[in-house]
């Protein structure tokens, strides 16, 4: 360890798709416990494009960057809110909070999906 603690490692960069049902949803086999989670959520269809890019540290500071219909928002938060994707209408179709970054990874809470989208991630130690 050195790095302030925090283990010497390369960022890690993986993918998942968001689960079916609400609630905690643990990723493992990171090799550490993550200082910052860079998520990056696209949703498609034929009509449009919607994306949400956000940055989470474990004191749940938090940027968040969305396209929606060719319009970007940015906002900065600390209430814990890692992923808000909203369909070309602006509904919320996938949100989740950040409950622990772990050891090995780290767990969400899904509290809206209505939409299953992959989620490209980055783990830095």
């Amino acid at each position: 360890m050195n790095n302030n603690g925090h283990a010497s490692a390369n960022p890690i960069i993986e993918e998942f798709q968001t689960p079916s049902v609400k609630g905690d949803f643990s990723i493992t086999g990171v090799g550490f416990k993550p200082r910052l989670l860079e998520f990056d959520v696209v949703l498609a269809s034929v009509s449009s494009i919607q994306r949400c890019v956000s940055k989470i540290t474990e004191k749940k500071s938090i940027s968040h960057y969305s396209v929606q219909s060719g319009t970007i928002s940015t906002a900065s938060t600390s209430d814990g809110k890692a992923i808000t994707l909203k369909d070309s209408n602006g509904a919320i179709v996938c949100e989740c909070v950040l409950v622990a970054m772990n050891q090995d990874g780290f767990t969400l809470k899904f509290t809206e999906v209505t939409s299953r989208p992959f989620v490209m991630f980055t783990a830095y130690p």
